[in-house]
């Protein structure tokens, strides 16, 4: 696979950016017992980063397209690293809200140029599989950066995880400066307004599709650990040994979904993530059916989304034309954090707290997840039956 070394700072990047944006999510017990924070609305924590995520997507969009990758990067790796820090200072969920806030700004950003750089370099022959490689920086999070950090928080504090992350956002910085090359646009950049990245039908059947795999899919990532704590009453010091074997099981489940879709096309691939979601809804989240274990759950959980994940970014790249890769981007990395925005906010609203703790009202959130699960692939059977994307969809 060409460019081997900027794909490897490309997933170093991007696991420091997952690991910042999903630490948070484990932590939501220890925040509702250290910031008096109460338990139904941790949500809100994860909605916070990406709704200023979206933001920032919507804000940049046009202009994204003007500037290299490369220093695209290097404000958002420099950004990040003083947002990370300034959450280990939070002293109650408004503080904490706020601080999630500015990390969104600038991890959105790192996420789309990241996204954008691989998509410039590699070409289509590979690029489902650099695209998976990258992904699993997601799955090295759960393996190695969650677990150490949860670690690191109950052996020094809920803070110092934070303090870490941010000398390695710094790491990254020096990373970028020194090894990702200046000029990696296929064409020269051109102008263009922000009306059309809205014109095109394609690029909305594209946007549609990343809404629903984040609002299906965030209605429970955010209360998954909560979930598991106080309604299946799993420990709390084992939650870095759950992401572990989750993040080990999504590290293979990522290529085998690269290797799965280019041998065999992105509908089924999307068809197998959405059906193994339903399986772990259904039995995962409705009381009185066939409970499944914690472990089973998540894993089950992780690889759907997973196999959904790399589905949804390899159409995405073959979507729009070189010279507006970065602005589709930008507006699709908008719609997937303002979707996971409602997505969370909106179970924190549907989820109360029963009367021995316990989170209620899952059955709702089931119900519609079931629905939306399957917009994916119906999406990506109509894709394939017309034209207008750049390249063709498999």
């Amino acid at each position: 696979m060409p460019h081997k070394t900027v794909i490897s700072i490309v997933f170093f990047i991007q696991f420091v950016n997952i690991v910042e944006f999903m630490m948070v999510m484990p932590m939501g017990p220890v925040f509702a017992t250290m910031l008096d924070i109460p338990m139904n609305k941790v949500g809100l924590i994860a909605g916070a980063y990406n709704f200023s995520a979206a933001i920032m997507g919507l804000t940049l969009a046009v202009i994204l397209d003007r500037f290299a990758r490369k220093n695209l990067l290097i404000v958002g790796c420099t950004g990040l690293a003083i947002a990370t820090l300034s959450a280990a200072f939070s002293t109650d969920l408004t503080s904490l809200i706020a601080a999630r806030l500015v990390a969104g700004v600038f991890g959105g950003l790192i996420a789309t140029a990241s996204l954008a750089l691989v998509t410039d370099l590699i070409p289509g022959g590979y690029r489902a599989r650099a695209l998976a490689l990258v992904m699993t920086a997601f799955s090295v999070a759960s393996i190695v950066g969650v677990p150490f950090g949860l670690e690191l928080a109950s052996a020094y504090g809920w803070q110092t995880p934070f303090y870490v992350l941010s000398v390695f956002s710094l790491i990254s910085l020096v990373l970028v400066v020194r090894y990702v090359p200046l000029k990696t646009l296929l064409e020269k950049p051109v102008r263009y307004r922000f009306h059309q990245l809205l014109q095109q039908r394609v690029f909305w059947q594209g946007y549609l599709m990343t809404a629903s795999v984040m609002f299906s899919s965030f209605m429970f990532i955010p209360n998954i650990a909560t979930y598991v704590v106080f309604n299946l009453h799993f420990p709390l010091e084992n939650m870095g040994q759950l992401y572990l074997v989750g993040g080990l099981v999504s590290f293979f489940v990522l290529q085998l979904a690269g290797k799965l879709i280019d041998r065999l096309g992105a509908l089924k691939v999307s068809l197998l993530g959405s059906l193994i979601l339903c399986v772990v809804m259904i039995f995962g989240f409705i009381p009185g059916l066939l409970m499944l274990s914690a472990y089973v759950i998540y894993i089950l959980f992780m690889s759907g989304m997973n196999f959904r994940g790399v589905t949804n970014q390899m159409i995405s790249s073959r979507i729009p034309p070189p010279q507006m890769r970065a602005g589709f981007l930008s507006m699709q990395t908008a719609v997937q954090h303002m979707s996971a925005t409602l997505g969370a906010v909106f179970s924190s609203f549907i989820l109360s707290v029963g009367e021995q703790g316990e989170l209620v009202n899952f059955v709702w959130l089931v119900g519609l997840g079931l629905l939306l699960v399957f917009v994916q692939p119906l999406l990506i059977f109509r894709l394939k039956r017309q034209r207008g994307s750049f390249e063709s969809i498999n």
